[in-house]
């Protein structure tokens, strides 16, 4: 496993402990562990990612609520939405979970993707800024189910 896949891995573990309920976190967490991630997947990792990747489309009801751990902000369309994350401490390129193979997958520049949010349909997506700190979960068009996840108090440790 190269160095790239295994900080995917933890991203996408970490951010599942951090952000998800309990009764979703090891589901997701074992959809993760044992798949390639692009871009080099070969067939049958398609279809396991692809299969994964649905597992998105539901997850508004599989995040943590508001609570002392965890914060949710409501996003703001467009520049503002760029604005809003870099003012909470994101750093500028962020790991992306998304229905769309393009994205998904892929470390992508705040600056280059926050744009392309409004210009094109990517299904439901997860950014995940800082594992355990700070997500953004896009539902395919900033509405009431998009929003900025915020966690002040670190999450569960694993086990």
């Amino acid at each position: 496993m190269t160095d790239a896949t295994t900080k995917r891995k933890k991203y996408e573990a970490n951010s599942a402990r951090s952000f998800l309920i309990p009764e979703e976190r090891e589901r997701f967490i074992r959809a993760t562990a044992n798949r390639r991630l692009p871009p080099k997947l070969d067939q049958k990792s398609i279809k396991r990612r692809a299969k994964f990747r649905t597992m998105l489309s539901g997850l508004e009801y599989s995040l943590a609520r508001d609570n002392e751990s965890i914060k949710h902000y409501p996003a703001v369309p467009g520049a503002k939405l760029l604005k809003q994350l870099l003012d909470l401490g994101t750093p500028r390129v962020c790991y992306v979970l998304s229905l769309s193979p393009n994205w998904d997958g892929q470390f992508k520049s705040l600056k280059e993707f926050v744009p392309e949010l409004s210009e094109e349909s990517t299904g439901t997506s997860l950014i995940i800024c800082i594992p355990e700190s700070i997500a953004f979960y896009y539902h395919g068009e900033i509405s009431d189910l998009s929003t900025i996840l915020y966690r002040t108090k670190y999450p569960p440790k694993k086990g």
